[in-house]
């Protein structure tokens, strides 16, 4: 008998037709709560967060949702830019204090 793993690794990659039918709900220009984009395309939280991910810049994403970019203003793009570098640095910043921890540098 073949044992399942404790912590099974689920799939993290949008699939394409994923991916279209969050572009094809945003096409009404305004911010989205994924638990609208829930309700219209059937897509879970972990899904949509993939499918815009996986958009290729399409979408963009922020404490009012998400939203097409290019329908967003240039202030709601600068926004979702400025956000997204600001975790990219908070996540450098704890890969640093993890690595000292495991070399015991404190």
């Amino acid at each position: 008998m073949t044992q399942l793993p404790l912590f099974a690794r689920r799939e993290k990659r949008a699939m394409p037709d994923q991916i279209d039918a969050l572009v094809s709900s945003l096409r009404g220009g305004e911010w989205l709560k994924a638990a609208a984009i829930c309700r219209v395309t059937g897509l879970n939280d972990r899904q949509i967060r993939a499918a815009a991910n996986a958009s290729d810049g399409q979408v963009i994403s922020g404490q009012s949702g998400y939203k097409l970019t290019a329908l967003a203003t240039q202030e709601e793009i600068a926004h979702a830019v400025n956000w997204m570098n600001h975790q990219a640095n908070q996540m450098k910043k704890r890969v640093i204090q993890i690595e000292r921890v495991r070399h015991g540098i404190h």
